[in-house]
């Protein structure tokens, strides 16, 4: 991810677009960083999503994060729930 100054954000697919599943975060101090990088990322495409009227998409982004599988300790990485995947 590169982020310029300003409100734009460019991501850079290079190589193979699959994600792996991966542990869910833990939350210690040398992890808070990523974890604050990537709910800012989800929030960002989650906004362009509302602006793009993309209204049951953000529905289901949101119930799903509010199920009892979105509990602490689990992020969507670990649900096997790339963000990408929804467009």
């Amino acid at each position: 991810m590169v982020v310029v100054t300003g409100p734009i954000k460019i991501d850079l697919f290079l190589g193979d677009p699959r994600h792996e599943v991966e542990e869910p975060w833990t939350a210690l101090p040398a992890t808070l960083d990523a974890i604050d990088s990537h709910f800012w990322d989800w929030a960002l495409w989650l906004g362009g999503k509302v602006l793009g009227g993309h209204d049951e998409l953000v529905i289901r982004e949101l119930a799903e994060d509010a199920s009892p599988s979105a509990r602490p300790g689990r992020s969507r990485r670990a649900r096997g729930n790339p963000r990408g995947r929804c467009g």
